[in-house]
């Protein structure tokens, strides 16, 4: 019984994470996207952010075609 609780509580802490990280990057992709529009200057955020969300958008399709 307190293993399934244990594993529960894991995975319920897991899924908040994922959602919350989630938020962030949408977020982080829409500020971007406003950036690039009101054309603000590009300075090394704005390369990181270019650079960035690419990346980490190849290696979430990774991650969850080799979990499957």
């Amino acid at each position: 019984m307190c293993s399934f609780f244990t594993f529960f509580t894991h995975s319920l802490n897991i899924l908040v994470l994922s959602i919350i990280a989630d938020i962030l990057f949408l977020a982080g992709i829409a500020l971007t996207i406003a950036s690039i529009k009101n054309k603000e200057e590009k300075d090394y955020q704005y390369y990181f952010s270019i650079t960035g969300y690419p990346i980490l958008i190849v290696l979430f399709v990774l991650i969850t075609f080799i979990l499957k």
